[in-house]
C-alpha cells in the first residue's frame, strides 16, 4: 500500500480506539453502578466485545494475524461467562 493509505487508516484506527474506549469507560461505569444484575452482565458482555474490537483493530494496524487467536478465544470466554451469569440470574440469584 502507498504511504498515503497507510497513514489514512492509521488515523482511523485510533478515532476507533478512542471511541471504543469511551465505551469501555461507560461499560464500566454500567458494571460498577448498575441498577441490578442484569445490567452490570450486560456491560460485563460489552467489555469483552470491546477487547474484541481493541484487539482487531490492533491486528489491522499491525498487519499481522497472530492475535486472533487471542480474540476468539476471548469471545469464548465472553461468551461462556454470558451464559452461566444469565443462568445464575435465572434460577433466582439476588441482587448484589
Amino acid at each position: 500500500m502507498s504511504p498515503e493509505v497507510d497513514s489514512v487508516i492509521t488515523q482511523l484506527a485510533m478515532w476507533i480506539l478512542v471511541v471504543h474506549t469511551l465505551g469501555l469507560l461507560i461499560s464500566l461505569y454500567r458494571i460498577f453502578w448498575g441498577p441490578d444484575l442484569s445490567n452490570r452482565l450486560i456491560g460485563l458482555e460489552y467489555v469483552g466485545l470491546n477487547a474484541l474490537s481493541f484487539i482487531a483493530v490492533f491486528c489491522i494496524v499491525a498487519g499481522d494475524t497472530v492475535y486472533l487467536d487471542v480474540g476468539i478465544v476471548l469471545a469464548l470466554i465472553t461468551f461462556l461467562s454470558t451464559l452461566s451469569l444469565g443462568r445464575y440470574i435465572e434460577r433466582g440469584a439476588k441482587n448484589l
